[in-house]
């Protein structure tokens, strides 16, 4: 913890049974608090990804980056649109 990091930097492995991908951050910041739960409970990711699946929390050092980001309507019609692509 504690780790300064700038945008799109790693900050972690997700790993599953048929492949694993990097986390990176969206913003840059300190990362001041890990989710211990993931070690012990992975499928909080999937089950419960707003409430209790987060990975870590940050400090923003820039809150103006996060203007870049989609909000949750837009999220929703960007995975839309590739579900989308993945059944063609």
């Amino acid at each position: 913890m504690d780790s300064e990091v700038d945008a799109h930097d790693e900050v972690s492995v997700i790993e599953s049974v048929k492949a694993a991908a990097e986390l990176k951050t969206p913003v840059s910041g300190t990362i001041v608090e890990v989710n211990e739960e993931l070690e012990d409970q992975p499928e909080l990711v999937n089950s419960s990804p707003t409430e209790e699946g987060w990975f870590c929390r940050m400090q923003l050092s820039n809150p103006d980056e996060l203007e870049e980001l989609m909000n949750e309507e837009e999220y929703g019609d960007y995975v839309a649109g590739l579900e989308w692509m993945i059944k063609r």
